[in-house]
């Protein structure tokens, strides 16, 4: 009932926002953050209790990728009345995370061996994109995954699409550094007797990095085996950009400083670059590759984690990636976005919107010259909350 085929070109796109990493005074908001993955019972007739969290597939998503889920009523049995269900159509493209610890143990012929067995298994956990080749109820979903202990979660898989970096002549001007008031901050980073005494390491989840970049090449990340990072697109060790995006966002965050070259990042020295590619040259992708981006990333140590990317919609693996990786000690900084909406608990914007309930992820605005929000930025409602960061030796 599920092939393994990758896709790109859905309906629901999810857009890349420009957001400068390390900018203090986001704003995100309260929200109700459950999914939509139960069903209305007619009493007596119900299925197996089941791990409810397991799978939580939002049907407004399947909705718009031209899948509606449909509402179904299974007749009773043995004299048991009727119930309501809902019914996913063929072609619903989900992911299911899988514990590939447990696979290696197991290679079972359950669910996780249908989504994964044909590819690569990196990552303690990582997401497969799966579609479903017929109708199935959503009870027998959950019962699936119910019955393998190596399936984590299955949650839905949206697509991904980059928008355009705002064209302003003056956006390469670094007068944010002087909104921000980083000169303050490097009294307490980079002070001659308290500074910091090792690099902080940044992933920048994105389109990819330029390593060889003049102003970016000397605060690249290498991992224990000289790669500088991970590409979800092309499935190999080469994360180098081929559209631009995240080059600038790595710029933003920690550009060579004092070298009279370019611009200085926000935290132009003691910083560490790590390049995670999840979008493609023409800023496509879907949210498996940007879950596993997320999980490389918390999983190979990273200090901080650049999402500049998001789109409406739940995703409740994206959820629990950002959380795993709050939770390892990471720093989650993720755009608003850039379609000039307010965001409430029924205007979600994905991964966004789960700085609210997440401590230690910051949901970012973008500010115009002056201090004003940009035109095109989204606007949330409530103060961040970040946690206590991993410890850096000072």
């Amino acid at each position: 009932m599920f092939s393994g085929k990758q896709y790109r070109n859905g309906r629901r796109r999810v857009s890349i926002a420009l957001s400068a990493l390390l900018i203090v005074g986001c704003q995100p908001f309260q929200s109700d953050t459950r999914i939509q993955n139960d069903y209305q019972s007619g009493g007596g007739n119900e299925p197996p209790v089941l791990d409810q969290f397991k799978v939580q597939v939002d049907y407004e998503v399947l909705k718009d990728q031209g899948q509606p889920a449909e509402p179904v009523v299974i007749p009773g049995v043995n004299g048991k009345p009727s119930r309501s269900s809902v019914r996913l159509q063929k072609g619903s493209r989900l992911l299911a995370v899988i514990d590939n610890a447990c696979f290696a143990r197991k290679k079972d012929s359950g669910m996780s061996a249908e989504v994964s067995a044909s590819q690569n298994h990196e990552l303690d956990q990582q997401a497969y994109a799966f579609t479903l080749t017929g109708e199935m109820d959503i009870e027998e979903l959950e019962q699936k995954a119910h019955e393998d202990e190596c399936v984590l979660q299955v949650a839905n898989n949206q697509e991904a699409h980059a928008i355009a970096l705002p064209n302003d002549p003056q956006i390469s001007r670094q007068w944010a550094m002087t909104n921000i008031e980083a000169s303050v901050g490097y009294d307490t980073f980079y002070g001659a007797t308290n500074g910091i005494q090792q690099d902080v390491v940044i992933a920048i989840v994105d389109t990819g990095v330029n390593y060889n970049h003049q102003d970016l090449a000397a605060n690249m990340w290498k991992s224990s085996t000289g790669t500088y990072g991970k590409d979800f697109i092309n499935n190999d060790n080469d994360p180098l950009d081929d559209a631009g995006h995240g080059t600038h966002c790595a710029g933003l965050a920690a550009g060579v400083g004092g070298n009279g070259v370019g611009i200085a990042g926000t935290m132009y020295k003691r910083s560490k670059i790590m390049a995670v590619k999840v979008l493609s040259k023409d800023g496509s992708g879907s949210f498996d590759a940007i879950v596993n981006g997320v999980n490389y990333a918390a999983q190979n140590g990273a200090h901080v984690i650049s999402l500049s990317l998001g789109g409406s919609g739940k995703n409740a693996a994206m959820q629990t990636a950002i959380t795993n990786a709050v939770a390892k000690g990471a720093t989650v900084v993720i755009a608003a976005g850039n379609d000039n909406k307010l965001m409430t608990a029924t205007t979600w914007y994905s991964p966004a919107s789960y700085a609210s309930s997440i401590n230690g992820a910051l949901s970012i605005g973008s500010l115009a010259n002056g201090s004003s929000r940009s035109t095109f930025s989204a606007t949330v409602t409530a103060a961040a909350r970040p946690s206590a960061p991993q410890a850096i030796r000072r």
